[in-house]
């Protein structure tokens, strides 16, 4: 999903926590489908899944500064990028790649800026509702959605089949 970036050093890990579920139909079509159903940021998913799966919780100060990172970013910048790609898809191939490649370039960078987000994010203790609260804190009302509903069940089937869940903090955490 972001492998095409080369900005800053991710210490945290949460580039390849996201490219690991976004190796996962069931994963990448519930993001996906949240994304379109409720114009939720993808990242901020990932991002609520990343920090559950480290034993950390987006408390009002994470949740707060990532809102803020995925507005400034994602709107003017990713999802202009989106609509583009998608205008251009089918009418012509090359175009469409480096256009793909700059939306995962714009994703890449908001990942960046989330990773340095989470590291500051509080330990909370182990509960198996953990991922839904940092859902909730992140994307707000819609966790309420069938799309987000959709999302949880697929990451218990994903972290039930040994997904990528970490078992202690993550690097830089």
């Amino acid at each position: 999903m972001l492998s095409h970036h080369k900005g800053g050093a991710d210490r945290t890990g949460f580039r390849e926590f996201s490219e690991a579920l976004w190796a996962s139909p069931q994963l990448r079509g519930a993001c996906l489908d949240l994304q379109d159903s409720a114009g939720i940021d993808v990242n901020l998913v990932l991002l609520a899944l990343f920090l559950a799966a480290h034993g950390r919780a987006a408390d009002a100060d994470v949740a707060a500064r990532a809102g803020a990172a995925s507005q400034d970013w994602t709107r003017p910048v990713t999802d202009n990028l989106r609509a583009a790609r998608r205008a251009i898809k089918g009418q012509d191939d090359a175009l469409y790649e480096k256009a793909l490649s700059l939306e995962l370039e714009a994703e890449a960078v908001l990942q960046d800026r989330l990773a340095a987000i989470a590291e500051g994010a509080p330990a909370a203790p182990a509960d198996t509702g953990l991922a839904a609260a940092n859902l909730a804190a992140l994307i707000g009302a819609a966790v309420a959605s069938d799309a987000a509903r959709a999302l949880l069940a697929a990451w218990r089937r994903f972290t039930e089949a040994g997904g990528p869940v970490g078992s202690g903090p993550a690097r830089g955490l």
